[in-house]
């Protein structure tokens, strides 16, 4: 089963490769809309807002670390292909907050 899973991700890869920008515009888009939603999908329920029902915490429970996985495996994907963009972060001392030491 992980062979399949290796072989899949290998294909999409070479997919991703040859994408148009716009294509993968809308792909970093439905990623940052599926993370969103695994991230703020149960806020009504942990503010009291919401009673969950049994139905829709099965359903929820049983999707997110999918989602989840699908939303960072593109952007893994993406960033190891170089399309994940210019340079993320533009702060001098990024050396530092890397290594958790103090910088001056």
């Amino acid at each position: 089963m992980f062979e399949f899973f290796q072989l899949l991700l290998g294909q999409l890869c070479v997919l991703i490769k040859h994408l148009l920008q716009v294509v993968n515009l809308i792909m970093w888009g439905a990623t940052a809309g599926i993370l969103l939603s695994v991230m703020y999908a149960p806020f009504d329920a942990e503010t009291g807002k919401h009673l969950v029902t049994l139905t829709e915490s099965d359903i929820y429970n049983g999707f997110q670390r999918t989602a989840w996985g699908i939303g960072l495996s593109y952007i893994i994907i993406a960033c190891a292909l170089g399309q994940g963009g210019k340079k993320v972060i533009l702060y001098d001392n990024y050396n530092c907050l890397i290594s958790g030491e103090f910088c001056r």
